[in-house]
């Protein structure tokens, strides 16, 4: 099983010197140990759906092809929202639609069996849609004062910085196995009890 860190590193550069937005690198596959972990999840998640007991409970699985359309489907706005309703609803009164519907995603309608057993076909299809899964954490990664990464300590304190603490999810050292909202919501409630309760007893 591997399981050491990432020797990837991403970039942040600025495009122009305004405000606008940055260029943001993730330089998810950077590193050959990278793309072999993620051709590694790849199959396990494949492994998985294939399983009967989730195929008696999943709908239509297929690999998307993760380019500027989806970005743009994935945006927060009244359009996305007025569009995803008559989907979702065309798609309950017409289940026979699911089908083209999301085909209209798929890269090529690509087996996932056929797909996992070429290494090269799956090396591929993971470099042109590798994308984030939208709840980063880590980059104020809590730990010891020893550790190389760590940027705060149990509490949020920031190493080396008197009076600052961190308290979100960029605390995390690593991502937790869901939604990063209730494990969020977890952290502030803790820490905030704790500077109270040292703010109580001075």
């Amino acid at each position: 099983m591997l399981t050491a860190t990432s020797p990837a590193r991403g970039r942040v550069t600025l495009t122009a010197p305004d405000a606008r937005p940055p260029r943001v690198e993730f330089n998810f596959v950077g590193d050959e140990l990278d793309l072999r972990r993620f051709m590694q999840g790849f199959r396990r998640a494949v492994e998985i759906l294939a399983h009967e007991r989730v195929r008696a409970i999943s709908g239509i699985t297929f690999p998307v092809k993760f380019d500027d359309r989806l970005r743009r489907l994935n945006r927060i706005s009244i359009k996305n929202r007025v569009q995803s309703a008559v989907v979702a609803k065309l798609i309950d009164l017409v289940p026979s639609l699911a089908g083209p519907i999301f085909s209209t995603l798929a890269d090529t309608r690509v087996d996932l069996k056929t797909l996992v057993e070429d290494d090269e076909a799956l090396a591929e299809h993971i470099r042109r849609n590798v994308a984030g899964t939208f709840h980063p954490v880590g980059t104020c990664r809590m730990g010891a004062p020893n550790y190389r990464e760590a940027v705060t300590d149990t509490s949020g304190r920031v190493l080396g910085m008197a009076g600052l603490r961190v308290v979100d999810a960029s605390i995390m050292p690593t991502v937790p196995r869901g939604n990063t909202n209730i494990p969020t919501i977890m952290l502030a409630e803790k820490i905030s009890a704790a500077i109270n309760a040292g703010a109580r007893s001075i």
